[in-house]
């Protein structure tokens, strides 16, 4: 994400753009930030419920 954040910030997309606005690549890089919070969340999840199979 940072990576990304990066080059949509970037002077040289700007070039490649000619003006054009970035608003649609932040949209895509928060949209893979989303996507990466709901899957650790869920792996986080996961991982807790089976620690607690193990257990019982």
């Amino acid at each position: 994400m940072i990576g990304l954040a990066y080059i949509n910030q970037s002077s040289e997309l700007a070039e490649v753009l000619n003006g054009s606005g970035t608003t649609i690549y932040w949209l895509q890089t928060a949209a893979l930030a989303a996507l990466a919070v709901v899957l650790t969340g869920l792996f986080m999840k996961e991982r807790g419920s089976s620690a607690q199979r193990t257990l019982t």
